[in-house]
């Protein structure tokens, strides 16, 4: 797999400021985590679409679809704790 479609994994890291009354070291790991993860499983799922998009080229485009959808949510998530 060439490094365009291999990236080396960049975790994110939370800059953001604590919500008043929570832990700042345990919100920033649940932010971080939740990111990551989320990040992680959407890698997953392209890569499941690359090896099967022959055998189901519309359900491909429908899950691509989804990934696209959930990182927007996921980008605008991650902006509002820069806010």
């Amino acid at each position: 797999m060439s490094n365009a479609r291999n990236p080396k994994k960049q975790p994110w890291k939370f800059t953001g400021e604590t919500p008043p009354g929570d832990h700042p070291e345990v919100t920033q790991h649940m932010a971080e985590s939740a990111v990551n993860k989320l990040a992680e499983t959407l890698r997953e799922l392209v890569v499941m679409v690359e090896v099967h998009k022959d055998m189901a080229p519309i359900t491909a485009d429908l899950v691509l679809t989804l990934c696209r959808t959930t990182m927007d949510d996921v980008l605008v998530w991650i902006r509002g704790w820069a806010k």
